[in-house]
């Protein structure tokens, strides 16, 4: 099993705040359906794919990001019953799925502007001119995206654990809480810039609640999903 990341720029992070269902999905539909390309181009297979949706830093600030861990192969197109395994320690070239990735969301996110489907809000509505919205494009289509591969897995034990420990994690634990006088929160945080060194930041408690409230997901919104040869429906036609 591969573990792989999923990073939005922060460009971004304005119009998934104001449309949230909506490029969540994206976020989902993009990473996944890259991954399941790759598979079937380069190892004519069908990959199973497991996704997790966070949203914050460390901080509490917008952090957009899917952690998709991944078969190390996958199920032959032309012989189901047969297993095609990638290299032990390499899936796919990142940078590779990167621009595939990058590719997939800024066209979803065009679709979903064309079909009347995004809101523009505030600030954000010197962007909605479809003239605007399309340089805004361009902008975010100019880095590189960050896709980010970690070591595999070692086994099924391993994926297990790791998923106890994150599908269900808050953007703050109780235990990175440190303080509270009622005006302000202290809380600990890794500052992964300087080699993820503890720090602590105190907010006025408006603004932590604020922070806290950006990462409360929208109604009934699934934030872990199964694709490939692990969804729902493959799992049943291989019953």
């Amino acid at each position: 099993y591969f573990h792989l990341v999923f990073t939005l720029p922060h460009s971004l992070n304005g119009l998934i705040r104001q449309n949230r269902t909506a490029l969540f999905k994206l976020l989902f539909d993009a990473a996944t359906q890259t991954l399941l390309e790759f598979g079937a181009e380069r190892l004519a297979a069908q990959l199973g794919i497991t996704a997790v949706l966070h949203t914050w830093s460390q901080t509490l600030g917008d952090h957009y990001h899917l952690h998709a861990i991944a078969t190390g192969g996958g199920v032959a197109a032309a012989d189901p019953s047969r297993w095609v395994s990638t290299a032990p320690h390499y899936l796919f070239a990142v940078r590779a799925l990167s621009r595939r990735f990058r590719g997939k969301y800024l066209a979803g996110l065009n679709a979903l502007f064309t079909a009347g489907k995004l809101e523009f809000h505030g600030q954000l509505q010197a962007t909605a001119p479809p003239a605007k919205f399309a340089a805004f494009l361009r902008h975010a289509a100019q880095p590189e995206w960050v896709v980010y591969a970690k070591r595999p897995f070692a086994g099924p034990e391993q994926v297990l654990a790791y998923l106890s420990r994150y599908t269900h994690r808050v953007a703050l634990s109780p235990r990175r809480l440190l303080a509270t006088d009622g005006q302000t929160v202290t809380f600990a945080y890794k500052d992964y810039a300087e080699d993820s060194r503890p720090k602590t930041m105190t907010l006025g408690t408006a603004e932590f609640v604020r922070r806290f409230a950006l990462h409360v997901l929208p109604e009934r919104f699934v934030k872990i999903r199964h694709y490939g040869l692990l969804g729902n429906r493959q799992k049943q036609a291989r019953r």
